[in-house]
């Protein structure tokens, strides 16, 4: 936990301690064994600072420090009860990353999107644009390897390909990119958006499936693990017994997370956005779009690395949506594919698919 002090970091702050202290009791608190806890002496002395304090004697102590006090003396007391505000996230994934440059991260915890602009509104809602939308849809897993959740750092052979996928999208005028929160997603995602001096936004429902009892195996090791368990999961949407996602599960997280970001204001204002996430997601975006079959969703190939364009018209709605039969989903808003699981090789020089490779 780094106190970032006052006076550019010079100065010890109090109000900073003592945020830290509560934090470290938290989670000693909630370790099954806290005698095996290592503490430096710094979380020592700090913890001391609170002792058996009950909340509310720490917020009592907060409004006499140094920091709480200046901003009651200007009228801004408000300022302190937003920071005494406790546990009011569920999840909370701050990102910092060395870009170069800077990239602002609004990363959301569980706070819903800003909507479309309905017909009419008025003021700043009246910049969401009405035209189409370029969707880039980008998946990170590696193939052979049920990853899921886990987040092993990229070989040399893996940033070779996020360069070349940077590269490729460099060439477009990116507005905003989006992010799953693993790690091989939002090395990519760092990458495109210093490229294009975008923001990014990291979002939870974009995540890998979780394999369970499978992450890190490949499918011919889980069949030799888990006989016919692969085959109940691709033919059964609610079976989960590996103590992972369901198909059912998954494709509806995915799916309405991707439906939340595309009818938000955000990504309507952008004209070009970047999501980078995995082969599931992909899969799941595809499934709900052409009405397919789970088994046509497991069978589907996505290639590590590779792109999916869409184009999303916004404000219009599909002739005639497929019935999804597994599904409590559907697709009320009008997108066309350009083409599905290109790779770097794929494109010739600024950002054109080579003939007959536009639709695999």
């Amino acid at each position: 936990l780094v106190c970032s002090g006052t006076d550019r970091g010079q100065t010890r702050s109090e109000d900073d301690e003592l945020c830290a202290a509560y934090i470290l009791r938290s989670l000693i608190a909630q370790a099954a064994e806290p005698s095996k806890l290592v503490l430096d002496d710094t979380a020592t002395a700090v913890l001391r600072t609170i002792r058996n304090d009950t909340w509310e004697d720490i917020c009592r102590t907060f409004r006499t420090l140094p920091g709480a006090q200046a901003l009651t003396k200007i009228g801004m007391d408000e300022d302190n009860d937003f920071c005494l505000q406790l546990n009011k996230y569920r999840w909370v994934l701050p990102v910092y990353l060395p870009t170069g440059l800077f990239v602002p991260h609004r990363v959301h915890y569980e706070i819903p999107l800003m909507p479309s602009a309905p017909d009419g509104g008025a003021g700043e809602l009246e910049l969401v644009r009405t035209g189409p939308v370029a969707i880039y849809l980008v998946s990170t897993d590696r193939t052979g390897q049920l990853t899921g959740r886990v987040d092993p750092p990229a070989s040399n052979q893996a940033r070779h390909e996020l360069d070349g996928v940077a590269h490729v999208l460099g060439c477009e005028k990116i507005g905003l990119v989006l992010s799953s929160p693993l790690r091989r997603a939002r090395q990519l995602a760092e990458l495109i958006a210093k490229n294009c001096a975008a923001p990014i936004e990291i979002h939870n429902g974009l995540s890998a499936v979780d394999y369970g009892e499978w992450t890190g195996l490949t499918p011919s090791e889980v069949e030799r693990f888990f006989p016919g368990d692969q085959e109940r999961w691709r033919t059964d949407p609610d079976w989960c017994e590996h103590d992972g996602e369901s198909w059912r599960a998954l494709v509806e997280r995915q799916w309405l997370t991707f439906d939340a970001v595309l009818n938000s204001a955000q990504v309507q204002r952008a004209g070009s956005v970047v999501v980078v996430a995995h082969q599931s997601m992909v899969r799941s975006v595809l499934t709900v779009m052409r009405g397919m079959t789970q088994r046509q969703w497991a069978e589907l190939e996505i290639p590590q690395t590779s792109i999916t364009a869409l184009t999303y018209h916004v404000r219009e709605t599909p002739a005639e949506a497929p019935v999804l039969t597994d599904l409590n989903v559907k697709n009320s808003m009008k997108l066309s594919i350009q083409y599905v699981g290109l790779k770097r090789e794929d494109f010739m020089p600024r950002f054109v698919p080579k003939l007959g490779r536009a639709n695999l």
